[in-house]
Order: C-alpha cells, then structure tokens, then sequence
C-alpha cells in the first residue's frame, strides 16, 4: 500500500513532555519541512515514569562528564518544542486506553511515533497504516539498549547502534539500524552521537513508506532483520561502573601519552595482480614508496597513459598541516620515478581518484574541507589541471568513487555534518556522464555502518562479482578495509554483503590500512604505522 504524491503520510506523535531532548526537536524540525509526512496529533502522557538510574556513583560520573563536554548543541539537552507543535491537534491521556486509541483511529493516521508511554503497544499497532515506530538505544545484535552506550564503551565495543523499532503485538520488528563507531572516552559523547543518528532514521523510513508503501518498508526490515539474541545486560551497578571508570581513565592516559610521543604515518605501495584474484595482503609482494622527512603519502590511484603507469596519492606535509596531490610514474619493472607535486589548493586535498573519458585525463579530489567535490581535467598531463566543474556544493563530501556501470555513471561519496563523523554514511548518486550532473540515489543513505560505508578505493570485479572496498572505521579512523559485494544496483534500490575484512596486521606495526585501487595491472594500497615525533 502506499499513499498518492498528493496525499502526506499523516503522524500521530506520543510524548511524555513538551521538553524533549534535543535531537528529538531536531526530528521534529525536519519532519515539519518535509512535504510527504503531516503532524495530526499529539497525545501527551499526564503521568510519565522518571526513569534515572539508582546508582549514584554513575549518576556523579554522568553529572561531571556532561559538564565536560556537553556543548550548546548538545543532542541530550532538554529543549521545549512548544512551538513546533502549536498548530498541531493535541490531547492529554494517562494511559493508552479506549478514548485515546479512539482518536488515533479517528484521525487516519498511517504512523504513531513514540517517545513517550512506555510500555507494549498492545492494540495501538493494528491501528495505523504501517505501525508504532519507536527508537531503541543499542545495536539490538549485540545489547538490549538497559543502559545506552555504557556496556559498549565498558566491554570495549568498537560498534555503538541505533535502531528503529516497528512495534507489533506478534513481536517487535527491526525497520532500519546505523552503526557508528564507539567514543570510548565519554559517555555523554557516545550517547549524543547515537541519539544524532536515531533522528535521522525516521525521516529515511517515512520517505520510503510514502514512495514505496508496505512493500517498501518489508524491503528495508528484511536488509537490517536480526539474527541473533542481544546480550541482556541490565543497569550497571557500583562494581560495574568502578570497572568502566578504571578503564575509561587508562584509556584517556593511554591516547593522551601515545599522542604527544608519536604520530600517524602513511605510505602507499603497489604489486602486479591477476585478473579476477586477489591475493593475500602480505608485506613482501608489494613495492613501497618511503615519504621524504616531514611527509606521509595515502590514498593511491593510478592511470596508464601513452603506455606509462602514474601514481597519484595525497601528500601531506606536516610543517602545513594540509595536504596536496602529487605523483610518481611506475616503470614496466615496478621501479618509481621521481615525486611530483601536481595540485595544491587553499584547503586540504587527498583521495585523487583519476579517470579519462572522451579523451580526456580527468582527476576528483577529495576537497570537503571546502565544502564541494571538484573536478579537474589536465591540460598538460600529469603536472597541470584546471578546474572542470564542480559536481557537489554545500556538502560535506569525503572519499568519491566512480565506477561505470552498462553506461551509466555511479558516483559513490561519504557524506557528514558538523556533528556527524564521514565515516558511517554512503551516499550514492546516477548521472548519464562521470561530468554529471548526478542524481541522489531515493534510497540514500544507502549504507549506514561505519564499519564498511565510507569507500576505500575502486570498485572491481572478482569471479563476475562486483566487489566495493569500504573503510572500517569503527576501531580507529581507517583502521581497516572491508570488501563487500554489491547484489543490487539500480536506480530505485542499492544492497551488499560485506564478504572479507584486510586489518593492517598484515604490514609489521601496521594500525591502519584504507585505500586498495586497481588500474592496468597494478595493484595500490597504502598503511599506516604510528612513528616516534
């Protein structure tokens, strides 16, 4: 079933207050701007049930973390949301009985969303068009969300999850999870970021219910259905929190010490490959580029051109704090030339994904520190490049991939916020050239999982499989690279499996490896190692 263009889904909103958190009322915001959903009603709840924790040793460590950290956008400040709300029909009841189900029904409403009332939905759910959503504080595979965010940061999780629930009498129903990676040093961090994430799943769901209707929805539970049993990990008491307090201080030491002793490294290396293999990742089959003093290389992608194989990579200078794009040219024995710088801009630039098209040499850097994703085309190869076009504007946009796909263009592209990491959404856009203009992708955020959404290098195939490399940031920021098969690419719907995982064990001190290219018959890859200042 799904509603006509014309007809917005209508929303009845449960709460206990007209104080929400704030990443509630910033839900709230973006479903008044949306033209596919419509606010009918709201039921206040006249006797909510306080729910703060019987542990004062928790309570204190919370009371002084959140006074830490917690800034003026902070997600879980309360906020009244009033005035959002005053044009909305609005009802007090003290328990979900007989007269407020009565209006429920009355109304038409197509989606009850609660943030208040607690308890099972009962009848309310064979009430609406498609259900009772609520949000549920925990990747349900691993916990049951008793005590948000605290057991992932105690049993060092790298994963902290968010889901929404559809609520039925028959049994709960997962619609959609994201996964971000785990701030293991600050409770009230954590559980702001997953709270962040939880307002952006509603609007994504509704928009596929007014698109797709039931049909839709059945599509997106079976993608993010559980599996398994969580853990059931009940409110922690005065033990548990001595033992999350000792380790989230020896955690705070140990990243304060390792960071004033030593930095990040980076440096790329290349290997011959067969067609449709990949072998193993082993430190002695590739070739290795060593940065000069005061400089780390990464992300590498190449071009063969006039018969030549060329390198392009970021390389960052540590005096500046920024990086440009330079180059090496690999000779038939595997040998590189010299390094050549060969785009420099006011703003960071890295990731330079390099293509040609209708005999054009053409490169795509990462440019999100300007807030765009640009496009330049060589005028005298490899060491001068204009400005072509720009592709993306107002966005933060990390990491973009092209790949041609039976003559269509698929740009894949890491996109955040101010308060969100680029490292647990990929967005996905179509375009009848890689010059575009290029469409978004109806089911974007086509991935919502840190541990393989933002790219990691060029798409390739394998046995007739199209494989997508993925980073894993969830442990640390390119910690790793997953590969993951890609079983749907359309303009209406996108899916993958996740099939094998390269961690950077397989280079000695390796803590990071997070872009693997292919071109011509080369094989790039780059890792990360931490070095004495």
């Amino acid at each position: 079933m799904s509603n006509s263009d014309t007809e917005p889904l209508k929303i009845v909103l449960l709460l206990d207050a007209l104080r929400v958190e704030r990443w509630v009322r910033e839900l709230l915001e973006e479903l008044r701007a949306c033209d596919f959903v419509e606010l009918r009603r709201v039921i206040l709840n006249e006797r909510p049930v306080a729910m703060r924790s019987t542990n004062p040793l928790l309570r204190s460590y919370e009371s002084i973390d959140r006074g830490l950290v917690a800034g003026p956008d902070d997600p879980l400040a309360l906020v009244d949301v009033s005035d959002l709300l005053q044009d909305v029909e609005r009802e007090s009841a003290q328990v979900l009985e007989a007269e407020a189900l009565e209006s429920i029904r009355a109304c038409g409403a197509d989606v009850v969303l609660r943030f208040g009332f607690q308890g099972p939905a009962g009848a309310l759910s064979k009430l609406t068009t498609f259900g009772v959503w609520t949000h549920r504080p925990a990747d349900l595979r691993s916990y049951d969300g008793a005590t948000p965010g605290f057991w992932e940061i105690s049993d060092d999780n790298d994963v902290t999850g968010e889901c929404l629930i559809r609520e039925a009498t028959g049994g709960d129903r997962i619609l959609m999870r994201s996964l971000g990676a785990t701030d293991k040093t600050s409770l009230q961090r954590n559980r702001g970021a997953s709270a962040r994430r939880a307002a952006r799943l509603v609007p994504r769901c509704l928009r596929i219910a007014y698109l797709q209707g039931a049909q839709g929805l059945t599509a997106v539970e079976a993608e993010h259905s559980d599996s398994g049993k969580p853990r059931k990990r009940g409110r922690p008491g005065l033990f548990s929190t001595v033992l999350f307090l000792g380790r989230l201080a020896t955690r705070l030491l140990n990243n304060r010490l390792s960071n004033r002793l030593r930095r990040n490294q980076w440096k790329i290396g290349w290997r011959r490959f067969q067609e449709n293999t990949l072998a193993p990742i082993q430190v002695d089959s590739f070739r290795f580029l060593e940065p000069p003093p005061g400089h780390f290389h990464a992300d590498p992608f190449g071009i063969r051109v006039d018969g030549r194989s060329f390198v392009f990579f970021e390389d960052l200078d540590f005096t500046r704090g920024r990086a440009g794009i330079s180059c090496i040219d690999i000779d038939a024995q595997g040998q590189p030339g010299e390094i050549h710088p060969v785009l420099e801009r006011d703003y960071h630039l890295s990731y330079p994904f390099v293509f040609q098209h209708a005999g054009e040499i053409y490169m795509m850097p990462e440019t999100e520190e300007n807030r765009t994703l640009e496009l330049y085309r060589a005028i005298e190869f490899p060491t001068r490049w204009e400005l072509a076009t720009t592709l993306l504007e107002n966005v933060q946009a990390a990491d973009a991939t092209l790949h041609v796909e039976e003559g269509r263009t698929w740009l894949f592209v890491s996109l955040g916020s101010g308060v969100d990491t680029l490292a647990n959404e990929l967005h996905l856009y179509f375009a009848d050239s890689p010059l575009g203009p290029f469409t978004p992708h109806p089911r974007n955020p086509v991935v919502s999982d840190v541990t393989r959404a933002r790219p990691a290098g060029t798409l390739f195939r394998r046995n007739g499989l199209l494989i997508r490399p993925g980073q894993d940031c969830a442990h640390l920021y390119g910690w790793g690279i997953s590969l993951n098969r890609v079983d749907v690419l359309s303009e209406t719907d996108y899916r993958e499996t996740p099939l094998e995982h390269i961690d950077p064990s397989w280079y000695p001190e390796g803590n990071g490896t997070h872009t693997l290219s292919r071109f011509g018959s080369l094989e790039l890859i780059d890792v990360r190692t931490r070095v004495r200042r």
